[in-house]
């Protein structure tokens, strides 16, 4: 995700030799909303918004995630939330985390 991220959403393009969706749907604020094998971007953000409210609430809990402390697990994918470029998602994320 942070290769697509910051080079643009080539991935499926390399692999399959085709665009999954329309390429110039997924600019924004000056980088690229990935798409990494999944139809659209929104899909992958909504993606990282679930695994994002998952870690937050493990580490409500206090259970560690293999080896990795879910403090920082947390914020690895809230800041990869940010990096989507989704505000639904990211709304999502703010509402639900109120929550926990």
């Amino acid at each position: 995700m942070l290769f697509e991220i910051r080079f643009s959403p080539q991935l499926h393009y390399w692999f399959y030799g085709y665009y999954s969706g329309g390429f110039t749907t997924e600019m924004r604020a000056g980088g690229f909303r990935t798409v990494v094998f999944i139809g659209n971007g929104l899909v992958v953000a909504l993606y990282v918004v679930t695994t994002a409210v998952v870690a937050a609430a493990l580490w409500r809990v206090r259970v560690r995630i293999q080896r990795l402390p879910p403090g920082g697990v947390t914020a690895y994918l809230s800041a990869l939330l940010i990096l989507c470029k989704t505000a639904g998602a990211l709304i999502y994320g703010a509402v639900s985390s109120r929550y926990l």
